[in-house]
């Protein structure tokens, strides 16, 4: 029992993880049941703690670091929370014209035309290395519906003068590996909801100002 770690174990004469195992099982009585999760809590505990903080140093420096982090938040503040003063500016125009006239925008070919458009003539353009990593598209509507309701289609829809046709836009943006782990599908889909209710403040703004515009002219009679 009072034996040195080397003549027990003489190839571990300097591991300190070995010596806290040995000592943990002298230390019990022969009535103790000698359960494995036991020797795991008392004796590897703080050394596995001690590599998950190590790694986990290491995995930050790296998303900080090399894969930059905090550029590809920054890509989608710009275009999620709208954080960009124009990279959307003129495509949002585009569309919120096209909902006054009535004009079809069910396009997806034409919108993503217009997006890239938009982006390419942007002050912020550079924050998108690759442009065409933002892609746009139209929501697809269930199509189960009975005989009534069967005119009304999604052309129909995305016609609509009404403050909610802007809820059938979807931003795809391509987060770059390993960053689409953590900016992954469900979390672009919460991005897209925030999204979704800013553009219809915009929207609601859009319409504020084209209305005190008219005013405007009707008052100084032009």
């Amino acid at each position: 029992e009072n034996a040195p770690l080397s003549e027990i174990l003489p190839l571990q004469k300097d591991s300190t993880l070995a010596s806290r195992v040995l000592k943990f099982i002298q230390s019990m009585s022969l009535e103790d049941p000698l359960h494995p999760v036991g020797i795991i809590q008392e004796c590897l505990s703080k050394c596995i703690k001690k590599q998950v903080d190590h790694i986990g140093k290491q995995i930050l420096c790296k998303l900080m670091g090399e894969w930059r982090l905090m550029d590809e938040l920054l890509v989608l503040r710009a275009i999620y929370l709208l954080g960009s003063g124009d990279m959307l500016q003129q495509f949002l125009i585009t569309i919120f014209d096209k909902l006054d006239k009535g004009n079809s925008w069910d396009d997806d070919f034409e919108l993503n035309t217009l997006l890239q458009e938009s982006i390419r003539y942007s002050a912020d353009k550079m924050l998108l290395t690759a442009p065409d990593s933002l892609v746009v598209s139209l929501a697809k509507h269930d199509t189960r519906y009975d005989e009534e309701s069967a005119p009304t289609s999604r052309k129909g829809r995305a016609q609509g003068f009404g403050i909610d046709a802007l809820d059938a836009l979807n931003f795809t943006y391509k987060v770059s590996w390993p960053l689409d782990l953590i900016a992954n599908t469900e979390a672009l889909k919460k991005y897209n909801k925030v999204m979704g209710f800013l553009l219809k403040v915009k929207r609601a703004k859009f319409v504020l100002d084209e209305t005190r515009k008219w005013m405007w002219k009707m008052q100084h009679g032009t």
